[in-house]
């Protein structure tokens, strides 16, 4: 009898011991968890009490492949995965994570559901086909960036999110920001939307929609908005008289007809980029006669007029006293060549972001030549003046 209690017993003691060991199969995991310390007692793996004892883990190991064992750190709070062959991964049973990041794995779907409390994630460069969001109420910033594969982004009442970034999502179409009140910057460029309603965002402050196929953009809601870049879009109206806290603005390479600026507050514009809309004829001021219209940049051939009696008014002499310019070749290789019909007094090369690379003064008045030999491979803005008007164009370097 005494023989059978003592099996008895051992299969117990190893039944017991072996539920308190947490499975690990990838041992590149498990390596990992015992260099940072996760195993306190030496035993070459982890028990279930010592995975409970971790806050925080950052994962940096290319050849981890299985996370499985993630179920065992209940009282993770933040979770940071860079660079690893990660194609599957279960959160379900982290449901005390508040932080998470995520960058360059093979992951192409992931469930939040079970992580209620998430208040920050950041996903960057995966092959992600779909996310959903709509079970993390407490998100209060979402990044999402450079996901070639993804279609569809699934955002539901989330009243504390106050910064949300999708961007460079090239199959990206479509984003409902219908339930997202708090919401104050909004960043969204480099993605295929061709319409984005912002009317409910009333508390929106920064908006970036640039490099899409925008047709529209309806910001009359938005009273709060401080700064807008929709530069690279196919913008055909703006109208900002509602926007009156706008000191920012940038929509450059558009088809622009029409853009009201009538808001009270053009004094107060620290950037206005306009320029690169040759069918915008007439922009609407507040003061077409102000002294800080001149540091607008603008295509030669809009004027800045107060109303429509005014644009009306514009003769054909006024408007073909814009400059004509011949610039080639574009894309350039070597040298460009600027020739204009008048003076030429200054010409001014930009990146893509507005930063100035290179100031010329041409030392003919009339045809001069840049060399783009220095110039990386990319896309420019070269800033002509001549005649007292500004002339924006795209250059392509190859």
């Amino acid at each position: 009898m005494k023989h059978i209690y003592a099996l008895v017993s051992f299969f117990f003691a190893l039944s017991y011991g072996n539920a308190q060991t947490v499975n690990i199969p990838d041992t590149n995991f498990l390596n990992f968890l015992i260099s940072i310390g996760a195993d306190l007692d030496g035993d070459n793996q982890i028990q279930y009490s010592e995975a409970e004892t971790i806050d925080f883990l950052t994962i940096t190991n290319n050849d981890i492949v299985d996370m499985t064992g993630m179920e065992a750190f209940t009282n993770l709070t933040a979770l940071s995965i860079y660079g690893s062959s990660l194609s599957s991964l279960s959160l379900t049973g982290n449901t005390a994570l508040i932080d998470l990041e995520i960058t360059a794995t093979q992951l192409t779907n992931l469930d939040f559901s079970n992580n209620t409390l998430l208040e920050t994630i950041y996903l960057t460069s995966n092959v992600f086909t779909s996310l959903d969001f709509s079970n993390n109420p407490n998100l209060v910033q979402l990044y999402i960036h450079n996901h070639s594969m993804l279609t569809n982004v699934v955002l539901a009442d989330h009243p504390v999110m106050e910064f949300l970034e999708v961007s460079g999502n090239e199959q990206l179409t479509y984003l409902d920001l219908s339930t997202l009140y708090s919401l104050t910057t909004l960043i969204v460029p480099v993605n295929q939307f061709t319409d984005i309603n912002v009317s409910t965002l009333t508390d929106l402050a920064f908006l970036q929609v640039y490099n899409n196929q925008l047709t529209a953009l309806d910001v009359s809601n938005n009273s709060a908005l401080i700064e807008i870049n929709a530069m690279f879009n196919e913008l055909t109206g703006l109208d900002l008289s509602n926007n009156f806290n706008l000191v920012w603005l940038n929509v450059s390479n558009n088809a622009l007809e029409t853009m009201d600026v009538r808001n009270g507050n053009n004094q107060n514009i620290v950037n206005f980029n306009g320029n690169i809309n040759p069918n915008l004829t007439c922009i609407y001021v507040d003061d077409p006669t102000a002294s800080y219209l001149p540091n607008w940049n603008v295509d030669a051939s809009s004027t800045f007029v107060e109303n429509e009696e005014e644009c009306n008014a514009l003769s054909i002499n006024d408007i073909e006293k814009a400059p004509t310019l011949r610039i080639y070749p574009n894309p350039v290789v070597e040298q460009l060549t600027i020739e204009s019909t008048t003076s030429i007094a200054a010409i001014a090369i930009y990146d893509i972001n507005g930063r100035l690379l290179q100031e010329y003064k041409p030392e003919s008045n009339t045809h001069t030549q840049i060399d783009f030999q220095e110039f990386s491979k990319g896309i420019y803005l070269c800033k002509i003046i001549s005649n007292n008007k500004q002339t924006c164009v795209k250059i392509i370097k190859q």
